[in-house]
């Protein structure tokens, strides 16, 4: 069942442009992450994503799933398969081109807690005249080492060509940086880390930009690496 909307967390999404979704003393709080069984069954499947080949900087330092779903208030299905196309304006470094990417496994889809995140997503954006949405789901790992940092926002500081985008943290290993920074006019609005498992920010892509900072090892000789989910809402 959709959640009730929460009208500050939309004058904020307008007026700020960000809202950060277990800020429990201004939202009803999405609490999600440690703790939480059915979180935990969706942090593993982040192990086994595939290498995405199409980074035009020569890296192998991300890995990824993608799907397209069609979600309104009272129901929720997968779009056929659709290649991954942004356009260039908005990533200078891997848009203008289709890339094909494995589609989410069924047991992601159907996790209670993805479901949870989506249902709580669309149920705070929607109002009588945005209501159906085409959602754009990304499963993200960036990895480094000593000999490649992981670069979680190669493209830079950028908006996504959506109306809303939501970023969760699954999990960070053994690293250092990863610092999220949203952008209003090309000011630093917000700088913070999304630390523990479940910390997430909504932010209104049509007004604001974002960019995250690369990642590194804290031990050398382990792999270091962030998992992420990655909501983008395009209003039908």
């Amino acid at each position: 069942m959709l959640r009730k909307p929460s009208l500050l967390l939309y004058l904020d999404l307008q007026h700020i442009g960000y809202c950060l979704p277990r800020d429990s003393s201004r939202y009803a709080a999405l609490n999600l992450g440690n703790g939480n069984q059915h979180f935990e069954q969706l942090s593993q499947t982040w192990s086994q994503l595939p290498q995405d080949v199409y980074l035009r900087d020569a890296g192998t330092y991300r890995y990824r799933r993608y799907v397209v779903l069609e979600v309104s208030t009272n129901k929720t299905h997968v779009l056929p398969y659709e290649p991954h196309y942004q356009n260039s304006s908005y990533n200078r470094l891997n848009g203008g081109f289709s890339r094909n990417f494995a589609t989410f496994s069924p047991s992601v889809l159907n996790n209670p807690v993805f479901q949870q995140v989506l249902n709580w997503s669309i149920a705070m954006i929607s109002r009588p005249d945005a209501q159906n949405w085409k959602v754009q789901c990304h499963q993200f790992r960036i990895t480094g080492d000593e000999k490649q940092e992981g670069k979680p926002t190669p493209e830079g500081i950028h908006q996504d060509g959506a109306e809303y985008v939501f970023i969760m943290l699954i999990k960070r290993h053994n690293i250092e940086g990863g610092v999220t920074r949203l952008y209003k006019n090309r000011d630093t609005i917000f700088e913070g880390m999304l630390a523990q498992p479940g910390d997430a920010v909504l932010l209104n892509d049509k007004k604001l930009f974002h960019s995250v900072s690369s990642i590194h090892p804290l031990r050398k000789g382990e792999l270091a690496y962030r998992d992420v989910l990655v909501l983008t809402f395009h209003q039908r």
